[in-house]
């Protein structure tokens, strides 16, 4: 009982950050906002532990709000695609080795470490894999989790910059459904993502609530977005979840590994630009939106934030979900290619 209630305690703390940022005009308040409110609160020796349950349910309806987005325009669209994916595959390999010689040569950090910390998101993957690999996992964490903080914190300013292309609210979210819509909507997006969950696809819940939800759309069955009463909490469970990575994280570790982090978050944001340059210009999308899907974040988060933004769910979704699925079926590939190679040099007799 006392867990339920620490946990609403910080939540309301962490809404009200959110809060304080929609006064402030903020850019995608409710997620950075929330976000940056739980550093002290952990600072203080607070823990989260948010629960399974609540996490699932913001993965379905962020699924389900991407699906909602989906319409024959965007259909229409998706043949540019295939090429703004490739540019994505390129960018992804080319931050993994820049920030790999990056924590490697100019930090002096083993190979495992440096590896999965230039890992762009997938952040339990990562975690789980390093382990394994006998990475150094403080090191790996704080990195991981900086950038993530960082984008969270950076990007809604960096493409409030970039001009009204990034800042104009997606049509197909403008207006929300009516209450039988939303009903449905959710209902079939936690069915399908569900299932996928339970044939284990790799982000299954979300992946599956926006299939079903993109089906339900185009057919007409289904209209509008859901509403920002549920979109709200979402976010702010979310800016909870993301702050959460540094629980148990030791001062020392946070403050030893902040600048290599800092500079790690720059080379992969720059990347990341030069690849979101190309594919705006190949697929004929707004840089922003462009940005947003080839950001270095985690799958969840960085879909959050374009819904947040009013950028086009359906294309920031595509490229991350895309990039978390690459990651799962190539990080352990990779892993085990490397595996003896790190275990020698760790092990010269």
């Amino acid at each position: 009982m006392m867990r339920w209630v620490r946990l609403a305690g910080a939540l309301i703390i962490c809404a009200l950050g959110g809060y304080l940022f929609t006064l402030i005009k903020a850019p995608a308040p409710w997620l950075a906002g929330s976000m940056l409110a739980t550093l002290p609160l952990l600072a203080a020796g607070a823990r989260f532990d948010i629960p399974w349950v609540l996490r699932d349910a913001v993965f379905l309806l962020l699924g389900t709000q991407i699906g909602a987005a989906v319409n024959w325009e965007t259909v229409a669209s998706m043949g540019r695609w295939p090429l703004s994916l490739l540019f994505l595959a390129l960018t992804v390999t080319a931050i993994i080795v820049s920030s790999m010689s990056f924590f490697r040569r100019g930090h002096g950090w083993d190979g495992p470490t440096a590896f999965f910390a230039a890992v762009p998101g997938a952040l339990s993957l990562v975690l789980l894999v390093a382990m394994k690999a006998k990475a150094d996992m403080a090191r790996v964490t704080v990195v991981q989790s900086f950038r993530l903080v960082f984008l969270v914190a950076a990007l809604p300013l960096l493409i409030t910059g970039l001009g009204p292309a990034g800042s104009t609210d997606h049509p197909a979210l403008v207006n929300a459904g009516s209450t039988l819509d939303t009903a449905v909507a959710i209902a079939a997006g936690t069915a399908v993502g569900s299932l996928f969950a339970w044939f284990h696809v790799p982000a299954g819940l979300m992946l599956g609530a926006a299939l079903a939800n993109g089906v339900l759309h185009l057919s007409g069955i289904v209209e509008g977005a859901l509403p920002m009463a549920l979109m709200t909490p979402a976010y702010v469970v979310l800016g909870a979840a993301i702050g959460d990575r540094f629980a148990g994280v030791r001062a020392g570790d946070i403050m030893g590994t902040l600048w290599v982090g800092f500079g790690g978050f720059l080379l992969s944001l720059a990347i990341a630009l030069v690849g979101a340059v190309a594919a705006s210009r190949i697929a004929g999308v707004p840089l922003a939106d462009a940005l947003v899907a080839f950001a270095p974040g985690g799958l969840e988060a960085m879909s959050a934030l374009g819904i947040a933004l009013g950028l086009d769910p359906a294309y920031v979704g595509a490229h991350q979900i895309a990039r978390y699925l690459g990651l799962s079926i190539a990080l352990p590939v990779v892993t085990g290619i490397f595996a003896k190679h790190w275990l020698r040099n760790q092990n010269p007799d």
